[in-house]
């Protein structure tokens, strides 16, 4: 399984595309995320509002909630 770390808030839900490539996450604050598979890196992230930031370290990564999820063979 592999780590995504990013949300700052408990991840409530996630979704895969269709074609595998992508995952979305989102979180207890409304933020949604969009990562690559199989690399995990985050590409997008969108506040509540819609608007898109740029994905950027986290500031603690004792005080993000991470994602736990795809096996490592995934691709």
């Amino acid at each position: 399984a592999r780590q995504l770390i990013g949300h700052e808030a408990e991840a409530t839900w996630v979704a895969f595309a269709p074609d595998g490539k992508l995952l979305a996450s989102g979180d207890a604050q409304g933020i949604v995320k969009l990562w690559t598979i199989p690399e995990g890196k985050e590409v997008l992230s969108l506040n509540p509002d819609g608007q898109a930031t740029t994905p950027k370290p986290p500031p603690d990564k004792a005080a993000v909630h991470p994602l736990v999820g795809w096996p490592s063979g995934l691709s």
